[in-house]
């Protein structure tokens, strides 16, 4: 029996989601889905993923694909469920090409072709200032860090280049509002940091350095986030 495996996060289910489990599933005899945790997606950066996990596993379920449904919770899981559920063949999006080539010592790696024109992001509208929705991830709080506001955005959110790097600033959310901040970067990835400031100097990226930011409110929930970008050297 060939075991395929394949992992995403899944968010507003899609036509390209449908696919690319499709494909999979014809790739092999048994196919396992991973699906990204809340607190994983916002470690990567992803911090306005709308809906619940329940519910995207419950998407995934229904297209009838998947034998079996794990949940992705840390970086390096890959690997792990490759030698835990002696898998056969890895298969992921050609958007991440090259990245998990390194997996071919354990498994076939393949990367299929995403669908054209669709997308969670696009589905999204990200890029822009928006207001929390009730389908936002139900992500858990972070221990330590309550947050006065449990329905705002982030508002006027600009960047300046200075010698230190390019210092980005933000409208305050409130008394004692705890914001997530990420360097969204497309040849590196970067971790999600907080503050309690309403401004942060981060390294400056060859040619563009942009700026994700969301409030982290009182119930664990994120906003969507806002993206700025400023033209760097």
């Amino acid at each position: 029996m060939k075991k395929v495996i394949t992992y995403g996060t899944f968010d507003l289910f899609h036509e390209g989601h449908y696919n690319i489990l499709k494909r999979a599933k014809a790739l092999g005899d048994y196919l396992i889905v991973g699906v990204t945790s809340e607190s994983y997606d916002i470690e990567r950066g992803k911090l306005n993923v709308r809906d619940s996990l329940l519910k995207r596993i419950e998407n995934v379920r229904r297209t009838g694909f998947a034998d079996e449904i794990i949940i992705e919770e840390y970086q390096g899981q890959k690997l792990s469920d490759i030698i835990k559920y002696k898998v056969d063949l890895l298969v992921l999006g050609s958007d991440w090409r090259g990245k998990f080539d390194y997996l071919k010592n354990y498994c076939d790696v393949v990367y299929l072709e995403r669908t054209k024109n669709i997308s969670s992001t696009k589905l999204r509208g990200e890029g822009t200032t928006k207001a929390p929705t009730q389908s936002a991830a139900d992500a858990p709080p972070l221990d330590g860090l309550p947050s006065a506001n449990t329905n705002a955005s982030i508002t006027g959110l600009s960047g300046t280049l200075t010698p230190d790097g390019v210092t980005f600033t933000w409208d305050a959310a409130g008394t004692g509002t705890t914001y997530l901040y990420h360097v969204e970067d497309p040849k590196e990835e970067h971790a999600v940091r907080q503050t309690k400031e309403t401004s942060v100097t981060v390294p400056a990226v060859p040619g563009r350095t942009c700026l994700s930011v969301a409030v982290r409110n009182s119930d664990g929930r994120s906003s969507n986030e806002a993206i700025e970008c400023v033209e760097t050297p």
